[in-house]
């Protein structure tokens, strides 16, 4: 009978260290995909802010080809 509680304390020390690995690695995946959402949406956001900017050099350099100045 020792032996089973003894088998018994080890296995259900286990499965609490078990059970708070799963527990901790839940919470770092959710705040790993909180992190990826913020960094898309901060990349997209940066995106349409670098296509302005190519849209309007090109815009400025087409002018200045076809013989206008915006100096």
């Amino acid at each position: 009978m020792e032996k089973a509680d003894s088998r018994m304390n080890r296995l259900e020390s286990a499965f609490v260290t078990i059970f708070n690995m799963v527990t901790e690695t839940a919470k770092a995946q959710k705040e790993l995909t909180e992190k990826v959402n913020a960094l898309a949406e901060a990349q997209a956001n940066t995106d349409d802010r670098l296509n302005i900017f190519i849209t309007t050099v090109e815009r400025y350099i087409s002018d200045r080809q076809n013989g206008g100045s915006r100096a």
